[in-house]
């Protein structure tokens, strides 16, 4: 058949045949196998679905005030286009996994608690949070903190940007 597209001929042949080769068979699930997990997974990001993704919303990457325009090792930062699911997907799907093989980290896209900077314990921020080494022979501001978030950029490379915000 001459420009026959696979929906239009092989998946409604396919179709046909395996209604009729299963015509008296019961519908049953396969056994999940030992050693797999099952894991939620954000549509948008990719990674280990939070409550926060189930809600269909629009997301934008991040307000324009936060990131600055321009970042000297990747150059200019376009502002991005909100982003949400297709029509009538759902916004978080399952899928089985090697138990372990997935990791921990949460969708970056809709886990809004940012890293503290205290937490993430490398040893030139603790320095500086501790007031142990001083940019510009001045000790830090006691009444502010470093916050570290992750920014997903359009180009889909996660970026890590470090700023200092007023307590």
């Amino acid at each position: 058949m001459r420009e026959g597209f696979a929906g239009v001929v092989a998946v409604p042949a396919w179709g046909r045949f395996m209604r009729a080769a299963t015509s008296g068979a019961p519908a049953d699930w396969y056994p999940v196998p030992p050693g797999v997990e099952k894991i939620a997974i954000c549509r948008l990001s990719g990674e280990r679905a939070t409550d926060a993704c189930r809600h269909q919303i629009e997301y934008s990457m991040t307000a324009a005030a936060d990131v600055p325009s321009y970042d000297q090792a990747y150059g200019v930062i376009p502002a991005s286009a909100p982003r949400r699911s297709a029509p009538g997907e759902t916004p978080v799907y399952e899928d089985y996994f090697p138990i372990g093989s997935v990791p921990d980290e949460l969708c970056p896209l809709h886990n809004t608690t940012p890293l503290e900077a205290a937490a993430v314990a490398t040893p030139t921020v603790d320095s500086i949070l501790r007031g142990s080494v001083g940019t510009s022979g001045t000790p830090p501001d006691q009444g502010s903190r470093i916050v570290i978030e992750r920014v997903l950029g359009p180009d889909g490379v996660m970026r890590v940007i470090m700023r200092q915000v007023k307590r």
